[in-house]
């Protein structure tokens, strides 16, 4: 992995490795930008379309990173692979086109309610045969509604037949507190 971009964020050195991986040649959706160290990281190895409404949340509270996140963009010379998204996802994602991306990267608003939102906006925009679906802050300790979100999706998968049983045990791969799912559309 080139050096990690120099952007303020919460995630590891094995997370960071491990997005790369997973968004390498690949059309990415990213849910929830903050200050662009996603955006930036999965855009020097694929295109990302990043949306974010970039006012804050209840957990950070009020704040403007539009600024601080074109920023970031611009000075990792990223720009040309990114689209920016600027709304909230219930607005922005509806009007995306199905099957469009090969990756969503689900990093927004954490309770329950809101990951869920995000996974069934995010769902029909991902390629149905491979694309992959991956989480940040999969921790029970700390973020319990992202676990439960995406422990539900990934039951759903299975039971549906679309989820890639070869990838990791159950299907659901855990890098620190990165967890991904990739699709499939395997005979039930």
């Amino acid at each position: 992995m080139r050096a990690r971009p120099l952007i303020e964020g919460w995630t590891s050195d094995p997370e960071a490795a491990e997005l790369v991986r997973l968004a390498a040649d690949r059309r990415v959706l990213e849910v929830g930008t903050y200050k662009g160290f996603g955006a930036v990281l999965m855009a020097r190895v694929g295109e990302v379309w990043s949306c974010d409404w970039h006012r804050g949340d209840a957990d950070l509270g009020p704040r403007d990173t539009l600024c601080a996140w074109w920023t970031n963009v611009r000075r990792h010379h990223v720009e040309d692979q990114v689209v920016g998204l600027v709304g909230r996802s219930s607005v922005v994602l509806p009007a995306l086109r199905r099957g469009f991306f090969d990756m969503a990267f689900i990093d927004g608003y954490h309770e329950y309610e809101a990951v869920k939102e995000d996974i069934a906006l995010a769902l029909p925009l991902v390629d149905p045969e491979r694309g992959v679906l991956a989480f940040h802050d999969y921790d029970q300790r700390v973020w319990p509604g992202v676990v439960r979100a995406v422990d539900e999706l990934a039951d759903q998968l299975d039971r549906d037949g679309r989820l890639d049983l070869r990838e990791a045990e159950g299907g659901l791969t855990i890098v620190g507190s990165l967890a991904s799912l990739k699709l499939t559309l395997r005979a039930s």
